[in-house]
């Protein structure tokens, strides 16, 4: 299968696998939600953020935990279901500082250097195309912007059977990585690494935290990747 049609059928896939249970996910998902964003933010150094850019936001519960933090933070959700943001939406209401946006990770409708920071939890393993979502995030962010992703951490055996059983069923494609190759990924995106570091969220879920800072200056980040 080409790569652009991997790339729709897993959108594809995604879009329908959350349509079915954006209504239960924050009850099914509770304790391994909250631990996972309490854990990105403890990365995150929010004194410097004046717009943040939160790509697969889902129901919006970072946003939630950002606006008590920092009141007059600017927020941009994303997420590849409309469902979620939906959920989302009536949680947290676009205004003047908030605003919601369906868009695949691979493909940012945003001006270059939006952004002081760019977060990413446990969603990045779902994004057919890594490398290109990365650039994305390179070009949205201002020079010396955070990225900070949170995802699964396949060197925890629980999260590596899951992962093989889940590509045995054939359904959502996911590409995990260990917590040095994810590091790895990002950096070779124009980013200095700062932390990658695994963690657990429950006894079953094992998950990183990398957090990169993208290069001062205005150095491109659109050539071909490894």
């Amino acid at each position: 299968m080409k790569s652009e049609e991997r790339k729709e059928q897993n959108h594809r896939a995604v879009v329908e696998h959350y349509a079915g249970i954006a209504e239960a996910y924050d009850r099914r998902w509770d304790r391994y939600t909250e631990r996972t964003l309490d854990t990105l933010i403890e990365h995150l150094d929010l004194d410097r953020v004046e717009e943040l850019l939160d790509v697969a936001c889902g129901t919006g519960r970072l946003e939630i935990k950002l606006r008590e933090r920092k009141p007059a933070l600017r927020l941009t959700g994303t997420d590849l279901s409309p469902d979620m943001i939906r959920i989302a939406q009536k949680r947290l209401p676009a205004e003047s500082t908030v605003r919601w946006v369906v868009t695949p990770a691979e493909s940012l409708p945003f001006e270059q250097e939006s952004f002081d920071a760019v977060v990413c939890a446990n969603a990045f393993h779902l994004v057919p195309d890594q490398p290109a979502a990365l650039q994305e995030f390179h070009r949205v962010l201002r020079p010396n912007g955070q990225l900070i992703i949170v995802d699964w951490c396949p060197e925890y055996l629980t999260v590596a059977l899951l992962l093989a059983g889940s590509r045995g069923f054939g359904r959502q494609y996911r590409q995990l990585h260990r917590t040095r190759d994810l590091a790895a990924l990002v950096e070779r995106h124009h980013f200095s690494i700062e932390a990658a570091l695994p963690f657990r969220a429950t006894w079953f879920w094992g998950l990183h935290v990398v957090k990169g800072r993208r290069h001062g200056g205005t150095e491109g980040c659109h050539g071909q990747r490894p």
